[in-house]
């Protein structure tokens, strides 16, 4: 497995959502958005060869959805507690340590 696939297997296995869903991006739902929108963040963020460009591709999407999704994110993480202390934790499963 590379480094993209861990990390949205991981994902996908934390939120209990199937990868076909993760990457999909037809489904709407909260319970569904936000997984992808945090898959899409660590895609971005841990890969040095990932582009916002490379990883819509990954989702079908553009890579403004991209880059609108990990600014989301980051917000998120700025903003709440609760949020910040859930990627951390995936965090921790992505990169052990």
């Amino acid at each position: 497995m590379n480094k993209n696939e861990i990390i949205i297997a991981i994902i996908s296995t934390y939120f209990g959502v199937q990868k076909e869903v993760l990457l999909s991006g037809k489904s709407r739902k909260l319970a569904d958005l936000y997984p992808r929108q945090i898959t899409q963040y660590f895609l971005y963020y841990s890969c040095e060869e990932n582009t916002y460009p490379s990883v819509a591709r990954m989702f079908n999407c553009t890579h403004a959805t991209v880059m609108s999704n990990v600014r989301i994110v980051q917000n998120l993480i700025d903003t709440d507690k609760k949020f910040c202390a859930m990627i951390q934790e995936i965090k921790l499963k992505i990169y052990g340590d």
